[in-house]
């Protein structure tokens, strides 16, 4: 089946870029600065295993892009790369695993979900990590207002505006 043989060809090609990517930041300790590239990564191969309906594969790279949406969108600062770079190699061998299987003809019936666990309670300890930083951030930052409303005895008038706009009202490059 071409179809297989591309989708075989091209996966093994990505989770190479994947291991290479995972092997040089974990003595650099520093994925973060690949993350739209591993993203991209993840993102291809799990779409590519969804099309083929290996979905095992799918759903795993599904629960890796989570997180790695999360790193990107969100920049957290305290970050667990070691452990992260372990995730992803286990991954990785997981995948090759199943590719192998499909090269001999087998079906790619590998469990997945321990893997997935492990994504997942990595992923949640990595937001309420960052909840607690950024509820940190924000009272810094109204410590420092208050500071500032204090000092403010000039006698300006101060005013807050919130505007909201209406779906469909046809402003939307305002």
């Amino acid at each position: 089946d071409p179809m297989l043989d591309l989708f075989v060809y091209e996966t093994l090609e990505l989770v190479s870029q994947l291991e290479n990517i995972a092997l040089s930041s974990e003595k650099s300790n520093a994925i973060e600065s690949q993350i739209d590239e591993v993203f991209r990564i993840v993102h291809t191969i799990k779409g590519n295993a969804a099309m083929m309906n290996f979905e095992n594969i799918a759903s795993l790279l599904h629960s890796l892009e989570d997180t790695f949406y999360y790193l990107r969108e969100n920049h957290p600062k305290k970050v667990d790369y070691s452990a992260l770079t372990d995730v992803v190699l286990r991954s990785i061998d997981f995948i090759k695993n199943e590719i192998g299987k499909i090269q001999s003809g087998a079906a790619p019936d590998g469990d997945m979900s321990a893997i997935v666990q492990e994504i997942k309670e990595s992923l949640s300890s990595l937001k309420s990590n960052n909840d607690l930083e950024k509820q940190e951030d924000k009272n810094i930052a109204l410590d420092q207002q208050d500071h500032n409303e204090k000092q403010d005895v000039s006698g300006e008038n101060h005013f807050k505006a919130l505007i909201f706009f209406e779906d469909n009202c046809e402003m939307e490059n305002i």
